[in-house]
């Protein structure tokens, strides 16, 4: 790495434009923690090391929702990575449709990680040798340094009520949990983190907690109330907002109640 270390950081742009492009789709476009982003364009470059070439070149094609279920499962790998010893990493059954699709073959992790420490090692170089340096300009606001980090940690999710939509169904016309993850998956991409829905005797509202408030404005825009539909069936979205019904009364409710 010290060879990295004396190349300008022009000529380090230049030569990871595919990186900084898939970087600024993540971090930019998708919205994810840039740190995360940058170890998830690492893990990426690991794959190509391992001969799985033009890994990230290939996800150039891909949709943002595609892209962010190439990120999900880049992720799940590096937890793994992170949370079982080398000895299991053979035995260890993932689901990664995505990468496996891109890569053209079935992936194991005892493939993708033929030695712990090595991996982490290797990741984390490209992480503070390359990404820190070449892509320091895409996102001007990401201050913090990834040096000596040796393990992949999400960013701290926002607290579930500022992640959660409030969704509405027409009577007569209900609406299945799977229904409704389909529909956001489709749309948006795989941002839902639990459905809750109470089904007797039908459905006719349901709550979503999504992974970020980046999903929830990925979803909503600007709107307070957005329309979508399932299979002819339509289905209101807004913010989920929590009454309390403990909450002292705002001066209007006074004046309201002594009329």
């Amino acid at each position: 790495m010290e060879l990295i270390s004396k190349i300008s950081i022009e000529e380090l742009k230049n030569f990871h434009t595919t990186d900084r492009y898939a970087y600024a789709r993540l971090a930019i476009s998708l919205g994810l923690d840039p740190l995360l982003s940058m170890i998830i364009v690492a893990f990426w470059n690991w794959l190509e090391r391992l001969g799985f070439r033009n890994f990230v070149k290939n996800s150039e094609t891909l949709s943002d929702a595609d892209l962010y279920a190439l990120a999900n499962e880049a992720v799940s790998c590096l937890r793994c990575l992170e949370c079982f010893s080398e000895e299991l990493f053979p035995w260890i059954q993932i689901d990664v449709p995505q990468t496996e699709r891109l890569a053209g073959q079935v992936i194991s992790l005892g493939h993708i990680f033929p030695c712990k420490e090595f991996t982490i090692k290797a990741i984390m170089d490209f992480v503070n040798n390359v990404c820190a340096r070449a892509f320091a300009d895409i996102v001007p606001r990401t201050t913090k340094s990834p040096e000596n980090e040796n393990h992949v940690q999400d960013p701290a999710p926002a607290p579930e009520k500022n992640r959660t939509l409030f969704i509405t169904f027409s009577k007569g016309h209900p609406i299945s949990k799977q229904e409704l993850e389909d529909l956001i998956t489709r749309k948006f991409g795989y941002c839902v983190e639990t459905i809750y829905m109470k089904i007797d005797p039908e459905p006719l509202f349901a709550r979503v907690v999504v992974h970020s408030t980046s999903d929830i404005t990925k979803i909503l825009g600007d709107n307070d109330l957005v329309k979508f539909s399932i299979n002819g069936k339509d289905v209101w979205v807004r913010r989920f907002v929590i009454k309390c019904k403990d909450q002292p009364p705002t001066a209007k409710q006074c004046r309201q109640q002594r009329c």
